[in-house]
């Protein structure tokens, strides 16, 4: 674990931040501090003790509808998606680990709404929790950004903990969905990048998450609400760009443009799993500018289809030199069992074996097993 991430480092910042351990009393007069409004910034409303929300209307780019879309099961309204993402005191989904900050978006009339609850002290969560129930309408659909693996788990575990009847919906995490245009595109696929090089966002000042939890424990201690604007403004950002995220992957999903840079391979793939034309000249395209990777998939594709005439043409120009391992035993098992020409079958696993590029291991036993068996039905027929 990295010193930020340790306990010894936080507590390390802290005592370098001048944070140093409450004297007997001083926390009980500072918690008086938190019921006061103006200690948080304007637009906040306290709607129960220690709980406080406020709502931020945002232009709304979102379609009205995501019809026939390879992103959900369902056609699915916009007014219907909830975007949301949490700020936490750790990094785990342990029963220590709070959501102190959930925010979610929605679509309400033609503005991008989004919603801020605020845990000021810990006696609110049940409050929080019951308010954040009634605004997840039962039929909507969860957006997150790695909501999967975390969020979804701590947020569950809250209304678990708190004895708070809550069903799951379903969610759409648009981390693997980056994963899958971007990973071989970007450096990483944090969201950060994602907004830079692919939306084209430049956050002005920001916090990193590693420092949030630290910051919500001082404003418990001091009641001070400096870094916590911070950590609200990168909340609502978060929350903001996956609308535009989805948008945008909305489009590359729908039409494959030129302008985005994405892993058309990748696309192509999922496109013409879900039976798309358009996954299927993707996946030409990229065969044409050289892509080894496509001609291999396509070839399977035509294989599947028993288009043999297109498979056997992409092997063949796969084999031009003779020592392309994947040509040479797609081409072997048509030869055998299709055209049963076990000469041609034959010719192609020996030039294999025999060049410098022979495999080893398992693979050359594989072909070697196949070389036998040709030698036997050439020897029967």
């Amino acid at each position: 674990m990295s010193k930020r991430g340790s306990l010894s480092g936080r507590l390390s910042r802290l005592k370098k931040d001048g944070f140093a351990p409450p004297i007997k009393g001083e926390m009980q007069k500072n918690k008086t501090v938190h019921n006061h409004p103006a200690v948080l910034l304007p637009g906040w409303e306290e709607i129960y003790p220690s709980v406080w929300r406020r709502a931020v209307l945002k232009e709304n780019i979102l379609p009205f509808e995501f019809e026939e879309s390879v992103l959900f099961q369902q056609i699915r309204e916009s007014k219907n998606l909830i975007f949301y993402d949490t700020e936490t005191t750790g990094l785990s989904t342990g029963a220590g680990t709070i959501p102190f900050l959930i925010g979610f978006g929605r679509v309400r009339e033609s503005s991008f709404e989004i919603v801020q609850y605020f845990l000021a002290d810990y006696p609110g969560e049940a409050q929080m929790l019951e308010a954040l129930k009634r605004d997840f309408a039962v039929d909507s659909t969860f957006v997150s950004y790695n909501g999967k693996s975390y969020d979804s788990h701590l947020i569950n575990s809250r209304f678990l903990l708190n004895r708070i009847t809550y069903a799951q919906r379903e969610e759409l995490d648009l981390l693997y969905v980056s994963r899958r245009l971007w990973k071989t595109r970007l450096e990483n696929c944090r969201l950060g990048t994602i907004e830079e090089q692919v939306l084209g966002i430049k956050r002005g000042p920001d916090i990193p998450g590693a420092e949030i939890p630290d910051v919500w424990f001082d404003f418990l201690k001091t009641g001070n609400t400096d870094k916590l604007k911070l950590v609200f403004s990168h909340n609502l950002q978060d929350i903001y760009s996956l609308s535009l995220l989805l948008n945008t992957v909305d489009i590359i999903y729908r039409d494959c443009p030129d302008g985005f840079k994405y892993d058309k391979y990748s696309l192509g793939k999922l496109l013409l799993f879900h039976g798309r034309e358009g996954g299927l000249i993707l996946l030409k395209n990229e065969y044409e500018c050289g892509s080894r990777e496509a001609g291999q998939f396509l070839s399977l594709h035509y294989k599947r289809g028993e288009e043999w005439d297109l498979a056997l043409s992409i092997w063949k120009r796969l084999n031009k030199n003779g020592y392309n391992l994947f040509a040479v035993e797609e081409m072997a098992k048509y030869y055998e069992h299709k055209s049963t020409d076990y000469k041609k079958a034959l010719s192609l696993v020996d030039k294999m074996l025999k060049s410098p590029l022979a495999p080893a291991g398992e693979k050359r036993e594989r072909l070697i097993y196949r070389r036998e068996r040709l030698k036997r039905k050439l020897q029967i027929s």
